[in-house]
């Protein structure tokens, strides 16, 4: 889950994003999103999909396995929470090692 507001994601974190998805074939990555500023997920949605489509250029193999998760739903984008909603999934989350 990651925790920043979509603006703040720089692209160069895209390609980050889309290692995880083709290293772990069972990894699901969330974003929160504010519903009243739909174009940050349109804009992310868009950067990620071209980041995997430009992949398959230099590996078309990795580039297939990012697509793949993109189009099998593996990223999440939810409704931002209320502070202590927020704080509490904070908590929650953990990571398996690769």
């Amino acid at each position: 889950m990651c925790f920043q507001g979509l603006f703040k994601l720089n692209p160069v974190f895209d390609s980050t994003v889309l290692d995880i998805l083709r290293k772990d074939q069972l990894a699901v990555v969330v974003f929160m999103h504010d519903p009243k500023k739909e174009s940050w997920t349109e804009l992310l949605k868009g950067r990620l999909r071209h980041a995997a489509e430009a992949l398959t250029d230099t590996d078309p193999e990795s580039g297939a396995l990012a697509l793949t998760a993109l189009a099998n739903g593996r990223v999440h984008f939810v409704t931002k929470l209320p502070h202590a909603k927020f704080v509490a999934a904070c908590c929650q989350q953990h990571l398996r090692g690769l």
